[in-house]
C-alpha cells in the first residue's frame, strides 16, 4: 500500500521532534514538514490552505470558523500553550499594577492574536478590567503600518480601537502616547532601550509566575495559543488520518516525558528537573501538556467566551464543532 503524502507546516518544538524527525511515523503516510515564521505560517494556510496540516493560531481559528469559514477543521493537539501575563508592558511611571490600566491607552499589534485574546480575557477574569475600560491603538512593534489580519466582526461602539499607521508602538510607548503595549513577544528594541531609559518600561507583572499560578487556580485554564488545522476537503477524503496524526504526536510527546525523567542520565542540561516536573504535575495533573477535547473543554469553552466578550465573534459556535473527532490508544512509548 502506497503511503499518503501529507504536507504540514510547523515549527519545531522538544515536544513534537520525535515526529519531525520520523522517530514517531505518522502511520499510513510519508510527511513532508515545512517551517515557516509563525505569522507567515498562519497567514498562508488560513487564507489559501498551502498544506494539508498547519499550525494555526488559537483565536483566529475560532473566529474563522464562528464565521462560517469551514475550510479548515482543527486536531486537539496543542503545540503552544503560555499563560499571557508577561505580554503586557507598561511605562512604570504610570502603571504601577493592574488597577492602573483603567482608563490606559494601550497599543496591540492585532486584536485577534490569540495573546492578546488571552491577555485582556485575564485582565477581565482577574481584575474586573474590560477592553471597554482602556482606549486601544492598532500598528506594528517596530515598522509602522501593521494590519489586522482578521477584522473582530462584533467589536462594540464602547470599544476605541484607532490604527495607527504613521508610528511605532515602541516609539509611542515613549513618546508618552500611550501607556503600555499587549503583545505576544517583548520587543527587541524595548529591551534594548530599558538601561538608558533606567527601567521607564517594563513589565505589568513584578512577578508573573505567581499571578500565573493564581489565574490557573481560579479558572482552572491552561491558555492555548496555537493549535494543528486540517484542510478540510483534505479530511473528508481522508478522515483516518486525523486520529493517526493525533497519535503520533500524543507519542512523541510522552516520550519526551520519558527522555526529561529518565533516571539513568540527564538528556538536558537543566538541574532539578525530576523535582520541577513532579511539582508540575501536582499543580496540573498527571499530563501538565494535555491533548484532546474533553481535557481542554474548559478551556475552549473560556476561550469561546473571551472572543464573544471582546468582539471576535458575533455568533456562538460549540467546542465540539471545532474539532475533528480522533481516536486514542493505549500504548503510546
Amino acid at each position: 500500500m502506497t503511503a499518503l503524502e501529507l504536507t504540514m507546516a510547523i515549527s519545531h518544538y522538544d515536544h513534537v521532534e520525535p515526529v519531525l524527525s520520523g522517530e514517531v511515523p505518522i502511520a499510513g503516510t510519508s510527511p513532508v514538514f515545512f517551517e515557516l515564521p509563525i505569522p507567515e505560517m498562519f497567514r498562508r494556510f488560513i487564507n489559501f490552505q498551502e498544506w494539508e496540516l498547519s499550525e494555526m493560531s488559537s483565536a483566529q481559528y475560532v473566529s474563522r470558523r464562528a464565521a462560517g469559514d469551514d475550510r479548515v477543521i482543527a486536531l486537539p493537539v496543542f503545540t503552544s500553550r503560555m499563560f499571557r501575563h508577561s505580554c503586557i508592558i507598561v511605562r512604570r511611571d504610570r502603571i504601577r499594577g493592574p488597577e492602573d490600566l483603567r482608563g490606559a491607552r494601550i497599543g496591540t499589534p492585532e486584536w485577534t492574536l490569540s495573546a492578546c485574546v488571552w491577555a485582556r480575557g485575564m485582565l477581565s477574569d482577574m481584575y474586573g478590567i474590560t477592553p471597554a475600560d482602556m482606549t486601544w491603538f492598532q500598528g506594528g512593534l517596530e515598522r509602522p503600518g501593521r494590519g489586522e489580519a482578521v477584522k473582530p466582526p462584533a467589536l462594540g461602539d464602547e470599544v476605541s480601537l484607532t490604527a495607527v499607521s504613521d508610528s511605532t508602538l515602541e516609539q509611542m510607548i515613549y513618546a508618552g502616547e500611550i501607556d503600555a503595549i499587549m503583545a505576544p513577544q517583548y520587543p527587541p528594541g524595548l529591551r534594548q532601550a530599558q538601561q538608558s531609559t533606567e527601567g521607564l518600561v517594563g513589565r505589568l507583572f513584578d512577578d508573573p509566575l505567581s499571578a500565573e499560578a493564581a489565574y490557573l487556580e481560579q479558572t482552572g485554564v491552561f491558555p492555548v495559543m496555537h493549535l494543528m488545522g486540517m484542510r478540510r476537503s483534505f479530511y473528508e477524503e481522508h478522515p483516518w488520518v486525523a486520529s493517526n496524526v493525533y497519535r503520533a504526536f500524543e507519542a512523541a510527546k510522552q516520550r519526551y516525558y520519558a527522555r526529561l525523567i529518565d533516571p539513568q542520565a540527564s538528556r538536558v542540561p537543566l538541574p532539578l528537573l525530576g523535582e520541577y516536573l513532579a511539582e508540575l504535575r501536582e499543580r496540573f495533573g498527571s499530563d501538565p501538556w494535555p491533548y484532546g477535547l474533553e481535557p481542554n473543554r474548559h478551556v475552549f469553552e473560556t476561550l469561546i467566551r473571551y472572543e464573544r466578550e471582546q468582539g471576535l465573534i458575533a455568533n456562538d459556535i460549540s467546542v465540539d464543532a471545532l474539532f475533528a473527532p480522533v481516536e486514542a490508544f493505549v500504548d503510546v512509548t
